[in-house]
């Protein structure tokens, strides 16, 4: 019987190690971290609750996972890749990775995103490449399904206008935030989740419900976005949150919201873009200027029907869907409203950094 956790818990595998964790990532039934020490861990549905190493011949920078396998960046820029996970670690011996050969073979990667069977990979060069599924143009290669169902070798996304800083992935639709901090999105579109498409309820209804090509996000166009999240998809999900920290700290959201995920005080979709006040309504002191100032947002996530964020004070703010007790606030009512997790005492005196989604969990760590 499946047991689900409605209030944060503490987990003290990591501690009990001697070590920190320093990133996180889920798969439909599995879950990996890597560690301070850049080794990795990995655990899931089948394997257990219980973080097992995962054999890799060095340290690991990075991961990202689709739903049944695990992609890991060593500090060479390198990229490993772990099949069936879960099925492996239940086993008791999982195989060792295989190196992502082709085009990226000869590419410094330093950041991976990943959908449910589609990955976004960022080179040093500010390049960025794609790999997986195509059901929807999510890879940005200019090709439509029928043209390229899915790419076996990463492929150049060549449609954007500058380097790309990071890249983020729903399960069929994808975001690129460039060094400029402009964005440009690809992929379905069915509930709005690019933040493409303007004007008229009418005439979004005609618009085209998925890009094969990246097309800018033209509402933020003048901003300096800073971080992307994207999570969901299919015919009842699919949203994305853009962070931007200056002038002012603002998240932005559009999507897919019957579930509340948007954060926007309404279960509704949005397209055009619509801004989380109630985030923005923070305020601490700064004892630099002296001030009472909005608080910088440190991070965001998105899971499949819930989204998370971390201010730079250290707390953390869940809302969206929580069947699962994914919000973390001890019961499975869900919330269109960003609510503050109260932490364990063990971690009340801490400020978190980190936050991550699942499709229906969420983790937050120092």
């Amino acid at each position: 019987m499946l047991q689900f956790e409605k209030s944060p818990v503490p987990v003290t595998f990591w501690s009990s190690q001697n070590t920190r964790v320093v990133q996180m990532s889920y798969g439909a039934s599995h879950a990996a971290a890597v560690d301070d020490r850049g080794r990795l861990w990995g655990w899931g549905a089948t394997a257990g609750p219980s973080p097992q190493p995962v054999e890799c011949k060095g340290q690991v920078s990075q991961i990202a996972s689709t739903d049944d396998t695990l992609y890991a960046l060593t500090p060479r820029g390198k990229v490993l890749v772990w099949h069936g996970l879960d099925a492996a670690l239940a086993s008791g011996a999982p195989a060792a990775p295989t190196a992502l050969t082709g085009p990226l073979a000869k590419q410094t990667v330093v950041s991976i995103a990943a959908g449910a069977s589609h990955l976004l990979f960022v080179t040093s060069m500010g390049q960025v490449f794609a790999l997986g599924a195509n059901s929807h143009g999510q890879l940005g290669v200019g090709a439509t399904a029928a043209e390229l169902p899915a790419a076996t070798e990463a492929r150049l996304v060549s449609g954007l206008p500058g380097k790309a800083k990071q890249a983020a992935c729903g399960d069929s639709h994808s975001v690129v935030l460039l060094e400029d901090g402009t964005c440009y999105a690809f992929g379905d579109d069915r509930n709005l989740q690019l933040g493409v498409r303007t004007g008229s309820i009418s005439e979004i209804k005609r618009g085209q419900s998925s890009r094969s090509s990246p097309a800018c996000v033209e509402g933020l166009r003048g901003s300096r976005v800073t971080a992307v999240s994207a999570g969901g998809g299919g015919m009842h999900g699919g949203h994305t949150l853009f962070a931007v920290n200056h002038p002012v700290p603002t998240l932005w959201a559009c999507g897919h919201g019957r579930w509340g995920q948007l954060g926007v005080k309404a279960f509704k979709h949005v397209s055009p873009l619509e801004q989380v006040t109630t985030l923005a309504k923070l305020r601490e002191w700064d004892p630099v200027s002296e001030t009472v100032r909005p608080i910088d947002l440190q991070a965001v996530a998105c899971g499949a029907r819930h989204s998370a964020a971390v201010l730079a004070a250290g707390n953390v703010f869940t809302w969206g869907w929580s069947e699962a007790g994914q919000l973390g606030t001890g019961g499975t009512q869900g919330c269109h409203t960003p609510q503050m997790i109260k932490a364990p005492q063990d971690l009340r005196l801490s400020a978190l950094r980190h936050v991550v989604c699942g499709p229906a969990s969420t983790a937050a760590w120092d």
